[in-house]
């Protein structure tokens, strides 16, 4: 027996109750699998928790450079930021007759893959923007040129993991998961995110004697444990619910919306 469902929403979160319910053999045993994942890359690199940067200068006046919500590269940010201190202060402006690299550069190194940041204000990073950068999260005084301490983690979520609290079998060190599967953020922002397993595998479901199935409930978690923030993009997920133990088996199609 197999049947397959689909489960669609605009959250990280999609549920599904099904009526009637599947009805299982009690001496049996089913996998779930997931035979499809469809959206678009559209998760932020730069968000509300680590998008600002506090720039104090010789008397002691501070202003606050806040970016907005985006896909950013080292470059992205060295330039959002150079466009706002020559927004903001005209006497740096005249001091260093608009050359901007003197007055605040963030460039990357490619070798090191470090970050390096100079400005004649004093710098303060937020704590996640800090460890995005690589660098420990404190006051960097003008007029000196920092080495971040780590490599830079521009791109913070790699995997995006879907969890379904209906099977058992995944671990994470040592602990017992719901993963029903994994799989590489492997396209730029903006394209289709899209993978069909060409080998599905089916995880056991649990209980074991279980009479039915009348909910199923997936989150789509970052590398980190987090639900990840598709920005309202449309998500298709497409599972598969198959008896093990019987090489015989019918199919049955549910789409829910």
């Amino acid at each position: 027996m197999s049947n397959t469902f689909t489960l669609t929403g605009y959250t990280s979160k999609l549920s599904a109750n099904f009526y009637p319910p599947i009805e299982l053999d009690i001496s049996a045993e089913y996998g779930l699998g997931l035979i499809g994942f469809y959206s678009y890359n559209t998760i932020y690199n730069i968000d509300d928790q680590h998008n600002k940067i506090s720039l104090t200068n010789e008397g002691d006046e501070s202003n606050v450079v806040t970016l907005p919500e985006g896909v950013y590269e080292i470059e992205d940010i060295h330039n959002y930021i150079q466009h706002e201190i020559i927004s903001m202060n005209d006497t740096y402006k005249e001091r260093y007759e608009y050359k901007v690299d003197e007055m605040f550069s963030l460039k990357a190194n490619t070798n090191t893959l470090k970050c390096e940041l100079h400005s004649v204000f004093d710098i303060a990073l937020s704590n996640s923007m800090a460890t995005l950068l690589g660098f420990k999260n404190k006051i960097f005084p003008r007029n000196n040129t920092y080495t971040s301490n780590l490599p830079v983690n521009i791109t913070p979520i790699r995997i995006i993991g879907v969890d379904c609290g209906l099977i058992s079998g995944a671990y994470c060190n040592g602990h017992e998961m719901h993963t029903l599967y994994e799989f590489d953020i492997d396209v730029e922002p903006g394209f289709k995110l899209t993978t069909e397993p060409q080998n599905v595998i089916f995880m056991s479901v649990k209980p074991r004697g279980r009479q039915f199935i009348d909910n199923s409930t997936l989150e789509i978690l970052d590398d980190v444990g987090k639900l990840a923030n598709f920005r309202g993009e449309k998500i298709i997920i497409k599972l598969e619910l198959r008896r093990l133990s019987s090489a015989s088996w019918r199919r049955w199609d549910f789409y829910i919306t």
